[in-house]
Parts: structure tokens; C-alpha cells; sequence
């Protein structure tokens, strides 16, 4: 069994949305999560997570994501992603950056030989930003496998 990372899932809905707007550029759709932390997957971020979500800690609430810059690359096809952030004026504001220190992302499409793990490093330089967006996405929190 491989290492385990939390993720935000896209529900099917947003997944169709962003598939429908951007069809994909390369031969393999993927469109399917975020990872939100990859080197501890413990109660202890996750509960960080839905404080992230929603600026207070609470565990009942649909998190909300959105996308905001299309990337590509060599055969790698991305969008950068941010937790979206209420604060108490009811303003949202986005927070790129994960725990980690890396770029939240979601691979859109890749060609044949790319990895979804390069993402990361396509989302990071801003030559490779086509266009800019803001689509908020619904999803879950869930605690996956990784595949090497």
C-alpha cells in the first residue's frame, strides 16, 4: 500500500463545468481532485483544512475551492487553484498556497508520458498562466491513496 494524501474532490458537477468550458487540450482528461496536504495526512490538518474553509473550524460544511489561472505546458495542461476564504466582513479572499509551501492545483489533461505530479511545477512559473479565471468548485475532503 502506498502513502496516503488529503484531497479535495470535485463533485461531478464541477467537474463537468470546468470539462465543458475547458475541453481538454491533451489526450487524458483527468479533472479530478486537489491536493491539499501531502506530507501529513493526520486529523490535525485536516481539522487546519475546514478551518481554512471556513475561518472557525467547523467540520459540517461543504469546503469551497475555486480555480484561477489556466496553465500550460509541454504537455501539461493545469489550472491554479485557492481555498476560498470568508472572513468576517463577507469577503472572500483566496489563498493559493498550501501548507507545504507549494501551489494547490488540478491537472486538467495530460499527453502521453506527462504526470500529474509535474503540475506543481507548471502552475509555479506565471509564463505558463493562459488565462485568467475565477470558477468556484464544490467537492469533498477525502483522505486517498497514492499511486506511484
Amino acid at each position: 500500500m502506498g502513502s496516503k494524501y488529503i484531497a479535495f474532490v470535485l463533485s461531478a458537477e464541477s467537474r463537468q463545468d470546468l470539462l465543458k468550458l475547458f475541453p481538454p487540450k491533451y489526450v487524458i482528461p483527468v479533472c479530478h481532485h486537489i491536493t491539499l496536504s501531502f506530507d501529513d495526512a493526520s486529523a490535525e490538518i485536516l481539522a487546519w483544512l475546514y478551518g481554512e474553509f471556513t475561518g472557525h473550524g467547523e467540520e459540517n460544511v461543504v469546503p469551497t475551492m475555486a480555480v484561477t489561472e489556466h496553465c500550460v505546458d509541454n504537455g501539461i495542461e493545469c489550472f491554479r487553484a485557492a481555498i476560498v476564504c470568508h472572513n468576517n466582513e463577507h469577503n472572500l479572499t483566496y489563498k493559493h498556497t498550501r501548507c507545504d509551501g507549494k501551489t494547490y492545483h488540478i491537472t486538467h489533461s495530460l499527453d502521453f508520458g506527462k504526470h500529474a505530479r509535474d503540475s506543481c511545477q507548471v502552475v509555479s512559473d506565471i509564463a505558463n498562466i493562459k488565462r485568467q479565471i475565477v470558477l468556484h468548485l464544490t467537492g469533498t475532503v477525502e483522505l486517498l491513496d497514492h499511486e506511484n
